[in-house]
């Protein structure tokens, strides 16, 4: 192999190596550094929209205690008077208002006494659902029999999909009092209301049972209660959707509920491009460092190699010491070119001294 040609193999392997060093390097600093502020873009996302249901179930439960500790409402529960019913129950205004779907009205025993359900859908007023009669039923700790003060607000998860419900027991306009039963308001959360949630929040929301949910890589599906908040993880979907998860937990802070907050990566597309440049740029620079390293290469040390190389063959054909190398510069190539005419004039010093005394032995011999 030629010198030429392993010269610039080197280089070439020299280059390869840095071009790809480059590349990990960048990718390393500039991509890993990106995700990492791109999931916590994604966690303030989550956090966000947490935060919301939080102010909605706060929210909720402000209209709760206003109705609950009412005297109108107190002396319902004590005379059952139709009058109530039908300019405050009855009406769908309050439900539009409140943006809520229902009420209902437990006396002291638990025993429940009013309902009343509203679609704003159709505007009409439909049954209350039976699960959730049900529920509340089962988990007596909601409304409890007797006279107990309660006061809870959260999300509950039927059949029909996630609620968000307050109960407070029913006092006086004065807070001050026996209780006289238990109003419970609620809200659900259906398409409209996610919707809702989705504009006020700029992202999209996804409330996924957690029976239905599939596994999220580091993300604990059942966390215990006592952990308190749910941790949260983000994970892109593909090159243009980072998705963000956490755990909701119901009104008994049960994990019932896998949120999941999509948000397009608006600034992935831009750092692939400068990758991709970083990339095809040092390639570039790598092929131009390349021929013109070749070029230098020729022009400075395989140019003046291979006119030593052509000079030398010629004198070994001609057998012509007399003739010098040409010494160009004051580089290592002029010093052997130097060294090589030294060498050379030695010899031809020799020969013509040799040549000499040959002469001289054969005027001897003949005289």
């Amino acid at each position: 192999m030629k010198i030429q040609v392993r010269t610039l193999l080197i280089l070439g392997i020299v280059i390869c190596v840095m071009i790809v060093a480059m590349t990990l390097i960048a990718q390393f600093f500039i991509l890993s550094s990106y995700q990492q502020i791109e999931q916590r873009e994604s966690a303030t996302d989550v956090n966000r929209v947490t935060d919301q249901i939080s102010f909605e179930t706060q929210q909720l439960a402000g209209s709760a205690r206003d109705w609950a500790v009412w005297d109108d409402s107190y002396q319902f529960m004590k005379d059952r008077n139709q009058a109530f019913l039908a300019s405050e129950i009855d009406l769908d205004s309050p439900y539009k208002n409140l943006q809520i779907n229902g009420i209902l009205l437990y006396d002291s025993s638990g025993n429940l006494v009013v309902t009343h359900w509203y679609d704003p859908r159709t505007g009409t007023t439909t049954s209350v659902p039976q699960s959730l009669i049900v529920y509340i039923d089962n988990d007596r700790l909601l409304v409890p029999d007797g006279k107990q003060q309660v006061e809870r607000s959260g999300i509950i998860t039927l059949p029909e999909g996630p609620l968000l419900v307050s109960m407070h027991t029913m006092l006086p306009s004065s807070g001050v009092g026996p209780g006289n039963g238990t109003l419970v308001m609620v809200r659900s959360y259906s398409e409209d209301r996610i919707a809702s949630l989705q504009t006020r929040s700029a992202v999209t929301v996804h409330l996924i049972p957690l029976g239905e949910a599939a596994p999220v890589p580091g993300l604990d599906l059942h966390p215990p209660a006592a952990t308190g908040y749910s941790a949260i993880v983000s994970w892109p979907q593909n090159a243009s959707i980072i998705s963000g998860y956490t755990v909701i937990r119901d009104i008994s802070v049960t994990p019932v509920l896998l949120l999941q907050v999509d948000n397009t990566r608006a600034m992935y597309p831009h750092i692939i491009a400068t990758l991709e440049f970083t990339v095809i740029s040092s390639i570039a620079i790598g092929i131009i460092s390349v021929l013109v390293l070749a070029l230098l290469l020729r022009r400075h040390i395989v140019s003046p190699l291979i006119e030593l190389d052509t000079s030398m063959k010629k004198i070994r054909e001609t057998h012509n010491l007399s003739r010098p190398l040409p010494v160009n510069g004051d580089d290592e190539i002029a010093s052997l070119n130097r060294s090589f005419n030294s060498l050379m004039q030695d010899l031809l010093d020799k020969e013509t001294a040799l040549a000499q005394r040959s002469g001289e032995f054969n005027s001897l011999g003949d005289a």
